[in-house]
C-alpha cells in the first residue's frame, strides 16, 4: 500500500512539475512580448518612388491585432552597386546572303530602365541555320571588250561565239564568272544574261557593251548565341528607414473609453495605481495569462490529489 502510495506521490509530483513548467514557460513569453516595444522596416525606393512618397502610415496593426504608433522615419540616399555576371543572348538574322557575314561581336543590351552598362561585349559562341530558301534576284555586270569579235576570254576560259550566241555561251560558263568574282557556285547561280545598253566606246577607242548576268542567291536564317562577361551599375536609390513604438492603452478608441468607464465608475478616483504607459499594458496581459494558467495548474492539482485520497482509502478497506 505505501508503494501504491508513493507512485501516485510521484504523479502528484509530476503534474506540479508541469504546472511550474507551464507558468514558467508563459512568463518567458510574456517578457519576449514586452520586449518587441518597437517595430523597424526598411524598403528600397526608386528615385521615382520618392517623388511620389507622402508620409509613411501614422499607425500600423500586426497580425496579433497590436498597434503601433509612428515613431521616426528617415530617407537615405545610396549609391547603385556594381554588378558583373556573364550573360548569354540568342540574336535571329533572317535571310542572310553568303556575302554577308553574321557579326562576330555584338553589345549587350540594358536588361532594366536607368542601369548603366559599363562594358558589355559578346562573342559569337555558336551559329545554327534555322532555315534556307533560293531568291531570283541575283544580277552582276558584265563588260565584253572588242565587241563583235569571233571570240571572248574569260580568264584562261576562250568563249567561241558569234553575236547570237555570245549571252548563251557566256552563261553556260557561270560558275567561272562567280569565281573571279570571289563568289561560290553553293551560294550563287547565274542562269541567263541580257544586254544592258548599246555597244559604246571605251577610253581606248576599243568598242564595247555591257551585259546583266541573272540568276538567284541562296538566302539563310540563322540563331546565334552571344556569351560575354557583362557588368552594370544598378540605378542610385534611397532606404525609407521607418520606427514603430507601441501604442499605449491611453490612445485607445471612443468605444473603448466608453466601455472603460462604464465598468469602472466604482472605483475611486484618486487610485494610487496608475496604469500609464505599454509597460502596465504588457505586463497586464501576461499577468492575466499567468493567472489563467496557474488557475487551471491548481484545478489539475487538486484532482490529482482528490483521486490519490480516493485510491488511498481504497487501498486501507
Amino acid at each position: 500500500m505505501k508503494e501504491k502510495n508513493r507512485t501516485w506521490g510521484k504523479w502528484y509530483l509530476k503534474g506540479l512539475a508541469f504546472l511550474a513548467t507551464g507558468i514558467f514557460t508563459s512568463m518567458v513569453a510574456g517578457l519576449s512580448v514586452m520586449a518587441q516595444t518597437e517595430l523597424t522596416f526598411t524598403e528600397k525606393l526608386t528615385i521615382e518612388e520618392v517623388r511620389e512618397l507622402s508620409e509613411p502610415e501614422k499607425e500600423y496593426e500586426d497580425e496579433n491585432g497590436i498597434r503601433y504608433e509612428l515613431k521616426h522615419w528617415e530617407l537615405q540616399e545610396k549609391e547603385g552597386e556594381e554588378i558583373t555576371r556573364t550573360l548569354e543572348k540568342r540574336v535571329e538574322y533572317p535571310k542572310v546572303e553568303a556575302a554577308e557575314e553574321v557579326p562576330e561581336i555584338i553589345l549587350a543590351d540594358e536588361t532594366d530602365p536607368g542601369w548603366i552598362l559599363l562594358s558589355g561585349n559578346l562573342y559569337r559562341k555558336n551559329v545554327e541555320i534555322t532555315g534556307k530558301q533560293w531568291k531570283e534576284d541575283f544580277s552582276v555586270p558584265v563588260t565584253f571588250y572588242s565587241y563583235g569579235a569571233d571570240e571572248y576570254e574569260l580568264g584562261d576560259l576562250v568563249i567561241p561565239a558569234g553575236e547570237d550566241q555570245l549571252l548563251e555561251k557566256t552563261a553556260e560558263a557561270g560558275d567561272r564568272i562567280l569565281e573571279d568574282l570571289g563568289l561560290s557556285k553553293d551560294d550563287y547561280r547565274i542562269t541567263s544574261l541580257v544586254w544592258n545598253g548599246e555597244p559604246f566606246s571605251d577610253e581606248n577607242g576599243q568598242i564595247c557593251r555591257e551585259a546583266l548576268a541573272l540568276g538567284k542567291r541562296l538566302l539563310q536564317d540563322y540563331e546565334v548565341l552571344y556569351e560575354g562577361e557583362v557588368k552594370w551599375k544598378e540605378p542610385d536609390y534611397y532606404e525609407l528607414h521607418v520606427i514603430y513604438q507601441l501604442e499605449e492603452p491611453a490612445k485607445m478608441t471612443e468605444e473603448e473609453t466608453t466601455m472603460e468607464i462604464k465598468e469602472d465608475h466604482t472605483e475611486k478616483n484618486d487610485s494610487p495605481v496608475k496604469r500609464q504607459g505599454p509597460f502596465w499594458y504588457l505586463v497586464r496581459t501576461g499577468l492575466m495569462i499567468t493567472v489563467a494558467i496557474g488557475i487551471l495548474g491548481l484545478f489539475i492539482g487538486l484532482i490529482l490529489l482528490v483521486v490519490m485520497k480516493r485510491r488511498s482509502r481504497k487501498d486501507r478497506s
